[in-house]
């Protein structure tokens, strides 16, 4: 297979097959002769450099997506970077997401934004006059909002992390390089003093070469030290695209109370932070997982008088699956059940 040997170089010959293949390492604690399959196993770089060469096509064409929330259209660009070090050491390789909206105001965004998007179905138009965003603009928002504000803090832990290293490694190594000198030293003394020791020659050579080694490998040390110390950002990559749009049900009967709306999320917001200093995202497949240990807060009436209702392990509620916009729906009246609950 030519992508195998491709890849060999770097990550091992792939194997000609695999019985039984597993992704949790517990899972080799009942039967160590499975093959945990992890990122840098050639089966898994393989495929995945297999798929990411099979849809370079698509993601130089885009993608279109709906957003039950948003009111106006937006772009999307997904770029990864790293931040290395002097040595050329990978420290960080992240992706990240560049949205701009129709006015041309640009924000960079988790990568995440796309759990709450729903892919248009094929064939989905984008509206007339709208145009992707300037490539250099783009790369100038990143480095601005994002990748200059990560550069910063790793520079920072970097240095951090490299002075408690110099400390301890100048300990360490200087506390053998004066042991070494001190029996140099000695058997130095030995010899003026007309020493005819069989040896004592060798073992003052032996000696010697040993603190030039030692002294060799602290300069290098330090070398190394200040060039991981120094921090850049590298290989940025602009991985794809994708249009956003107002999702065309938004309007719907049964989906507009579903819609977002800033003014009541801003009043529902402020009546949880009086109940509870710290919020956490609400997704159904958390409290799924979670069950007694997540708690939903539901704020009724906020355009009104708000009331607040808590409920323990929602997950129980009747959930309703919307599967055209990939939303989940529970009742007040449920709400309401599992709050007194």
């Amino acid at each position: 297979m030519p992508l195998a040997n491709e890849l060999e170089p770097r990550f091992g010959r792939l194997g000609r097959e695999y019985k039984t293949i597993v992704f949790d390492k517990e899972e080799l604690r009942e039967d160590p002769t499975l093959e945990w399959v992890t990122p840098g196993h050639p089966l898994f770089e393989c495929i995945r450099v297999f798929i990411e060469r099979d849809v370079r096509e698509c993601h130089s064409r885009g993608a279109v997506f709906y957003d039950l929330h948003a009111s106006s259209p937006a772009h999307l660009d997904v770029f990864s970077a790293e931040v290395r070090d002097g040595r050329a050491n990978v420290l960080h390789k992240r992706l990240f997401v560049v949205q701009t909206d129709v006015n041309g105001r640009m924000a960079v965004k988790q990568p995440t934004i796309f759990l709450d998007l729903s892919l248009a179905p094929k064939g989905a138009e984008i509206p007339a006059g709208l145009t992707p965003p300037d490539a250099a603009a783009l790369e100038i928002a990143l480095h601005e909002q994002a990748l200059r504000p990560l550069l910063e803090a790793e520079i920072g832990r970097r240095e951090q992390e490299t002075r408690r290293i110099s400390e301890h490694m100048e300990i360490s190594l200087n506390a053998v390089i004066h042991k070494v000198q001190c029996q140099f030293a000695e058997l130095m003394g030995q010899k003026e003093a007309g020493s005819q020791e069989i040896g004592l020659d060798g073992r003052l050579r032996m000696t010697e070469d040993r603190l030039d080694e030692l002294n060799n490998r602290l300069e290098t040390r330090r070398a190394e030290l200040l060039k991981e110390r120094e921090c850049a950002i590298s290989n940025i990559h602009r991985f794809a695209s994708a249009w956003v749009l107002p999702h065309p049900d938004r309007e719907a009967p049964d989906i507009k109370p579903m819609v977002s709306d800033p003014e009541i999320e801003r009043i529902a917001v402020e009546a949880v932070v009086a109940h509870e200093e710290a919020l956490t995202t609400n997704e159904y497949q958390t409290a799924e997982r979670l069950q007694d240990d997540f708690w939903l807060y539901v704020v009724f009436n906020c355009a009104a008088n708000p009331e607040l209702h808590v409920v323990r392990n929602p997950a129980r509620l009747g959930w309703k699956p919307i599967v055209r916009i990939e939303h989940y729906h529970v009742g007040p009246e449920d709400i309401l059940r599992g709050a007194e609950g």
